[in-house]
């Protein structure tokens, strides 16, 4: 083994340790270096920035520098695989296609390219081209649980079931896939069981603190819950407050009546969440969510005010206090607006 070999080898086990840096500081002082093959140089340092540090752009980059300088396989067919990957995961599927045949062409019995070719294929809806090659993976490589995370990652959305027991074959072959671990939470949600997904999602981000999407994703359902409650409590407050002119005793009942329902309602949305993700993340929800914790807290209040001030009319039996019963709408009003803001606040920070 030649002296570039062991730096090329010593790059990738770094890699695999996360320590990035480290590794590209090997890799590119080895181009233009005579003793090294330049497109395998290429190639490792085209797949270190899309498999560790995910700069997709400057693996599509070294993986065409490889390509141009027409390596023999099985470089080639190494660095093909990179520039489709890369090309993939920047969202340009149809592109992947070309470069991810003419390595199966190069090699029929790999089964890493069809593995990567069945997501491409599904990505563009061709779902029966995408099994076939899925499984055909499989039959090369069934020991490698990649594999059977590529035929889960197919039948995601076409056969739920059988998506579920591909990726926990994965697991099984790879207990820690995070990946698997965070669809198999992702189906979950699909079929309305929040308490197995929120659980779910709360391990995969145990493991893997770096990935927001778990947080995100629960955040989402506490907030789709103040929404929930704030649909409910503005078409309340101006019917209770109308009732409540007629009968102050029957606008109360009203109140009452419809303040159980969005308790229930909350409850039923919040319970399986903190069953499964635990009261620790609840609790932590307000850091996180600043401004959907302002917009809970105004619809608190509003409901505070309408029930108050029918309390107060019955009472103390003073006439036209219901009008007060009208300062219970603000409060929802500015709930909603509240949650235009946040939305607008999410979509500049994602921009």
């Amino acid at each position: 083994m030649n002296q570039s070999q062991q730096k090329l080898d010593r790059a990738e086990e770094l890699a695999n340790l996360g320590r990035i840096p480290q590794a590209l500081e090997i890799l590119y002082p080895l181009l233009g270096d005579n003793d090294a093959d330049q497109a395998l140089v290429h190639g490792h340092i085209g797949r270190t920035h899309l498999f560790y540090d995910h700069d997709f752009q400057q693996a599509e980059s070294h993986a065409r520098s490889a390509l141009a300088l027409n390596p023999e396989n099985p470089i080639r067919s190494f660095c093909l695989q990179v520039l489709a990957y890369s090309l993939w995961r920047q969202g340009r599927p149809a592109e992947a296609l070309q470069p991810l045949r003419e390595a199966i062409s190069l090699d029929p019995e790999a089964p890493s390219p069809h593995s990567v070719i069945a997501k491409v294929y599904a990505d563009l809806r061709w779902f029966t081209k995408a099994r076939h090659e899925a499984q055909k993976a499989i039959e090369l490589g069934p020991s490698n649980p990649d594999y059977h995370f590529s035929l889960g990652y197919v039948l995601h959305d076409v056969d739920p079931e059988a998506a579920e027991l591909a990726y926990r074959k994965a697991l099984e072959l790879d207990p820690g896939k995070v990946e698997a671990k965070e669809n198999i939470a992702h189906l979950a949600l699909k079929r309305g069981d929040l308490r197995t997904a929120s659980s779910g999602l709360i391990e995969v981000l145990s493991e893997a603190p770096e990935d927001h999407r778990p947080v995100l994703i629960l955040n989402k359902k506490v907030v789709s819950a103040i929404r929930e409650a704030t649909w409910l409590t503005l078409p309340a407050c101006l019917l209770c407050t109308a009732v409540a002119f007629w009968n102050v005793i029957g606008g109360l009942v009203l109140s009452v009546l419809m303040v159980t329902l969005t308790v229930f309602r909350l409850r039923s949305r919040i319970l399986p969440l903190r069953k499964g993700a635990g009261n620790s993340f609840l609790k932590g929800f307000p850091r996180r969510e600043k401004i959907a914790t302002a917009w809970a807290c105004l619809i608190a209040f509003s409901w505070t005010i309408l029930t108050g001030s029918l309390l107060i009319a019955l009472i103390f039996l003073r006439p036209g206090a219901q009008v007060l019963a009208l300062a219970s709408v603000p409060p929802a009003l500015m709930g909603g607006v509240l949650d235009l803001i946040r939305a607008l606040y999410i979509r500049k920070s994602l921009d």
